[in-house]
């Protein structure tokens, strides 16, 4: 989550060029001289962890969640509104 909220939406304005752009951010470091491998982490929300509880302490977000049905599917303008919501993330 942290590469998604530090590029934010990158420019891209469907989900489906979103992809592309963090898939160019992350490639775009390989071609330096001493970098040999890289390594992709997701991350889950589950909800009997410290950090869902952490969240529910903090309150629940006031943005609508965005089911994201296909390629098609327009990026939220306001995206740290849309990236508030934990079932916003888990869609992306």
């Amino acid at each position: 989550m942290a590469l998604v909220q530090k590029m934010k939406f990158g420019g891209a304005t469907t989900f489906g060029e979103l992809p592309l752009k963090y898939y160019t951010l992350i490639t775009s470091s390989l071609s330096l001289p001493n970098c040999q491998e890289v390594h992709v982490v997701f991350d889950q929300y589950w909800s009997t962890s410290i950090k869902a509880n952490e969240r529910s302490r903090r309150g629940a977000s006031t943005a609508l969640e965005v089911r994201i049905s296909n390629s098609a599917t327009p990026v939220p303008k306001q995206w740290e509104k849309y990236i508030s919501n934990s079932k916003n993330k888990i869609n992306l």
